[in-house]
């Protein structure tokens, strides 16, 4: 819990609950796992959950677009994109009514872009498309999205964010080094010349 104090920073995470107590506020921030603290530190970044992989990072959703909505950001967001692969259309449906609140949002849903991945067997007669967030079936081609990504985004250094299994963590690991520039090529660089090439930065949470 972190007290209002009127000479504190500004760029105090809070969370969209406020308890109040009396005369003073609180604010519950979190639960975020130790690798997703540093999502505040991006202005454009990927996050990718599977299954109960979800949990930590629709608190973490719902923290960003309150402190976007509220304009108290740490980092000003330009993009928000995020991948959720579930086995069916009802293990989505736990966490649906939070993220298609988050994109129906005239302002947010220029910044949140919702994806979903539905990878076991599935009746399509049972399917209904929803043109608020982006729906696949199959698993999602990682080299193709980190690429569109990068080159909407050419400036900004990319923080990609897993909370799922190690197969997963490998497929985004090696998406990260192929589209980053090779080492050789900011080492040779003069430093009159230097300038910043954009990076992604892989950050995960593993669960068997």
């Amino acid at each position: 819990f972190a007290r209002s104090n009127p000479m504190a920073s500004n760029t105090t995470r809070r969370s969209e609950t406020e308890l109040h107590v009396g005369r003073e506020k609180l604010y519950v921030d979190g639960p975020y796992g130790t690798s997703s603290e540093k999502v505040f530190h991006f202005q454009v970044m990927m996050l990718v959950a599977a299954g109960v992989g979800v949990t930590p990072f629709a608190s973490i959703l719902k923290t960003l677009a309150f402190q976007a909505k509220n304009g108290v950001l740490e980092t000003p967001l330009k993009k928000v994109a995020f991948y959720w692969t579930c086995r069916n259309e009802d293990e989505f449906n736990s966490f649906k009514e939070i993220m298609v609140g988050i994109c129906e949002d005239a302002y947010l849903g220029q910044i949140f872009e919702l994806n979903t991945y539905l990878t076991g067997e599935i009746n399509l007669k049972k399917v209904t498309a929803n043109q608020i967030y982006n729906q696949y079936a199959g698993r999602p081609d990682w080299n193709r999205i980190g690429k569109k990504i990068g080159d909407e985004f050419p400036d900004d250094d990319i923080g990609v964010f897993l909370c799922g299994p190690a197969t997963i963590g490998h497929q985004l690991s090696a998406m990260c080094k192929k589209l980053n520039p090779p080492p050789a090529s900011i080492r040779n660089q003069r430093v009159s010349d230097m300038k910043h090439q954009r990076r992604f930065m892989f950050f995960k949470e593993n669960f068997q």
